[in-house]
């Protein structure tokens, strides 16, 4: 008896995306595969986006356009979206990027191997869609075997949301997202390491945009806050260095809660202690830490983040004052 084919979702969270979304829409309902369903959910967008949305759901019955009734930001979102579609195969979409034809066909097939998550490279583009010569992989020095090893991820996120497809598996596992997740992909991504169920295609199967408005990786300079004098400025700067890293105790403690207990558990707890000792600016007892902290990722790892950590302050001094000093563009 033959298979059924699984129900593939493709799961699009958008946000004042006007901008490019008609062209990410036309690679996506340009696919190979193409029996599938995409789900928008729209974050109260305030710009054209919904009307794009529901322009295209009139015309394209593979598109259903919902909109949430308040604005819940991108992780929530998407978790959100995830619980409340059902489907045996989910691909996670942004709004700016262009979908290679075989996308969705490459990634089913490499699911349909056992995988509960599948992720690839990215071609990195300017906000024209020009290559910009190189893939993702290789401007972050990313190896991405080093991502099956859950002891690696947990620490050092390397895979990009835009490039998952998960099965209902590893959301039953991972679901709900909290809201102490750094981000989605990183979460899912080392529950599905976690079970020896992450695999990856070595080819760029999607142009990744770059440009002014992406929320992660825009690499957009200092904007000092708007009517704070420097020591503010320097303070704030400062203030959100030492919650980022509380933020990773934080999210330590999460996976070791929620990570599931019949696999073998990974030791966290002196990660965790680490990066509390970080936050608090306790450089001793954070160097003392290195010593007991056994990971893939070598101890010169956490030597360099313990370095950074201390002399932040001083560069983050360095940045207020150069936007400070910087010639103000006339209008």
């Amino acid at each position: 008896m033959k298979q059924a084919a699984p129900t593939i979702a493709v799961i699009l969270p958008t946000y004042n995306g006007a901008a490019f979304l008609e062209a990410q829409l036309q690679s996506i309902f340009r696919q190979s595969l193409g029996d599938f369903t995409l789900y928008a959910f729209d974050d109260c967008s305030r710009d054209a986006t919904w009307e794009i949305l529901t322009t295209w759901a009139s015309r394209e019955p593979r598109l259903q356009a919902r909109q949430n009734p308040r604005n819940k930001g991108v992780r929530q979102n998407l978790s959100d979206a995830l619980a409340s579609v059902e489907a045996d195969i989910y691909f996670l979409a942004d709004q700016d990027d262009l979908w290679h034809p075989e996308k969705i066909q490459r990634q089913v097939q490499s699911l349909q191997q056992g995988a509960w998550a599948s992720f690839h490279d990215l071609t990195l583009v300017d906000a024209n869609a020009n290559p910009l010569g190189q893939t993702l992989w290789q401007a972050l020095g990313i190896r991405p075997e080093e991502a099956q090893d859950p002891a690696r991820l947990v620490l050092k996120a390397m895979v990009t949301g835009c490039s998952l497809a998960i099965t209902k598996d590893l959301l039953q596992a991972a679901l709900p997202i909290p809201p102490g997740a750094l981000m989605h992909d990183h979460w899912l991504s080392v529950f599905a390491a976690a079970q020896g169920k992450l695999t990856f295609l070595p080819e760029a199967l999607i142009q990744y945009r770059q440009h002014g408005n992406n929320l992660v990786g825009s690499g957009q300079g200092l904007k000092a806050p708007s009517g704070l004098g420097l020591k503010a400025t320097w303070q704030a700067l400062c203030q959100a260095k030492q919650q980022s890293l509380l933020d990773w105790a934080n999210l330590l403690a999460l996976f070791q809660k929620r990570l599931p207990q019949h696999q073998q558990p990974l030791e966290l707890a002196s990660y965790q202690k680490f990066y509390r000792a970080l936050s608090q600016g306790q450089w001793a007892a954070a160097a003392m830490q290195t010593a007991t902290l056994t990971s893939p990722l070598g101890k010169g790892y956490f030597l360099r983040r313990l370095l950074v950590a201390c002399i932040y302050p001083l560069l983050a001094g360095a940045r207020v004052l150069g936007a400070a000093l910087a010639p103000r563009k006339q209008g």
